[in-house]
């Protein structure tokens, strides 16, 4: 959808029963009750029935490997959640970083492959409303399961975007690597050079060193776009180096590491000219029992059609194959500086998945080359559903499902190799509430409240108190207002809102609600 979205992203809360007496200010606080939403149903963009949910951005996802209940996620602007029941429907989330960070902006969540307690969020915004949000404070680490939480390396990734964050089984689970693409000063909305690159800690992110330009390494002084580990071998790792905003530096490419993160060398052979790359997405196949490891690349440019194709090895990085790109464009919205998720299969190693901002999700299949691998997994070839557009991370889950999320929250894409016969996208969303709003109304008549809202619409609270909201405009939301003048009209309130066409909407308020 459009650049519209949230200046805030917290859940709605009301101020209510504040007095106005002198004594009163001097000894009380106004207390905030919440108010939602989560979810949001009869979403135009959703085709999940019969509620068609939706929620807020969700811009990472961490998976317990071995427990398909167990899920994380980091909301872009609206911190970290955990369910312990994702399978159930619909599954119940607990905030867990609300008052507990400087910060709610979460850009990427790890499990620590040595102990599943240990929690690795990366900071820094990835909003659709022009990356509004903290542009990053450090990494946050929870040793416990999310129920307290430490601010690492602040000095080190203070308006750094840490885009990956890979714990390791290196040193006992001391080693941690880390990626930014785009950095920015605090306080500023200018971009500075040089724009991240790979960080490694020894300290279990205590600390990190940045590795990139630091002419022992191997890696450009160029920014990240993705990091990832392949779980066959512990040491080998693979960073993506795009050109990124600035344009062409040099050194933009893959790079692999074999001796866990410390040095790196450029993996280049059969991928295009990436000059003009903005970002590139990694993912890796691992299967112990096959024993193979392919890596794919997805590279993402700033021009029509602003995917140039998908890549993959098979040994190593060493030499790559182009699986070109879907038959529809991925990114129709043009959005691919901060959306686009990319998945291997964790069962075959010809199989990826990927999606863009409003083109849809795909499966793609090397072993039907030099045909076309692309076939869609929505709409017709998943029993007539789909998730809300605008992707942003897929990752599998412990029974090799499909989870992704996206600015309209999580969704699950059950059977996703179709072996069964099951295809078909459930909502994941249950009562999660990261709604980016950027307006907000409360109608006294009817004492209930409505918002504009990050490409969830403008969404109605029914009735006073309910967290379970209503759609009334799909998209990108406006700003909203209440005329509640009841000389002029009596007993009846108007509501306006914009949208993402800027129209002006309204319509009437009346006890009880009627809209």
């Amino acid at each position: 959808m459009s650049n519209v979205g949230s200046r805030f992203a917290l859940t709605l809360a009301l101020v209510v029963g504040v007095g106005l007496t002198s004594a009163t200010l001097a000894v009380s606080a106004p207390r905030l009750v919440e108010e939602g939403p989560g979810p949001i149903f009869d979403n135009f963009f959703v085709d999940i029935p019969p509620n068609f949910p939706v929620s807020g951005a969700i811009n990472a996802i961490a998976a317990s490997q071995t427990n398909p209940d167990l899920v994380y996620a980091g909301a872009v602007n609206g911190g970290v959640w955990k369910t312990t029941n994702a399978t159930a429907d619909p599954p119940s989330w607990s905030p867990l970083t609300d008052r507990r960070l400087p910060g709610l902006s979460i850009n990427s969540l790890a499990i620590s492959p040595v102990n599943p307690r240990i929690l690795f969020a990366g900071t820094g915004s990835t909003s659709s409303f022009g990356f509004d949000g903290s542009p990053g404070f450090g990494v946050a680490r929870s040793t416990d399961g999310g129920r307290s939480w430490s601010v690492l390396a602040q000095d080190t990734f203070s308006g750094r975007r840490i885009n990956s964050v890979v714990p390791t089984t290196l040193d006992g689970g001391n080693v941690v690597l880390a990626a930014t693409l785009l950095d920015q000063r605090p306080g500023s909305d200018v971009f500075v050079i040089p724009a991240g690159g790979v960080f490694r800690s020894t300290d279990m992110g205590d600390s990190f060193v940045r590795l990139s330009g630091d002419g022992s390494s191997g890696l450009p002084d160029q920014g990240v776009s993705s990091l990832v580990g392949d779980a066959g071998n512990r040491y080998r790792f693979y960073a993506a180096v795009p050109a990124g905003l600035f344009g062409a530096a040099g050194g933009e490419g893959i790079y692999r590491s074999d001796d866990g993160g410390v040095t790196w060398a450029a993996v280049n052979s059969g991928l295009p000219d990436l000059g003009s790359s903005l970002r590139i997405l990694l993912a890796v196949h691992n299967n112990l029992s096959q024993r193979t490891n392919a890596v794919y690349a997805a590279v993402l440019t700033l021009a029509v059609p602003n995917l140039l194709g998908v890549f993959r090895s098979d040994n190593l990085g060493a030499t790559w194959t182009t699986l070109g790109a879907p038959s529809d464009p991925l990114f129709p919205s043009g959005q691919e500086l901060f959306q686009g998720s990319v998945a291997a299969d964790p069962m075959d190693p010809n199989v990826v998945f990927i999606a863009g901002d409003f083109g849809g999700n795909w499966r793609g299949d090397a072993s039907l080359l030099p045909g076309s691998p692309w076939t869609t997994v929505d709409f017709d070839a998943a029993h007539g559903t789909a998730p809300h557009p605008d992707s942003r991370a897929m990752v599998f889950d412990a029974n090799g499902n499909l989870l992704q999320s996206s600015d309209g929250g999580l969704y699950r894409l059950v059977d996703p190799d179709n072996r069964l016969n099951q295809r078909q996208w459930v909502s994941v969303n249950g009562n999660i509430r990261p709604t980016e709003f950027h307006s907000v109304a409360y109608d006294p008549l009817s004492g209930i409240v409505f918002g504009g809202a990050q490409d969830t619409g403008v969404p109605i609270q029914p009735a006073p108190g309910e967290f379970t909201w209503v759609t009334l405009l799909s998209g990108d939301g406006g700003n909203v207002g209440v005329d509640n003048d009841q000389f002029a009209h009596p007993g009846t309130t108007i509501r306006y809102t914009g949208d993402g066409t800027r129209q002006i909407r309204c319509w009437e308020g009346l006890p009880p609600l009627d809209f």
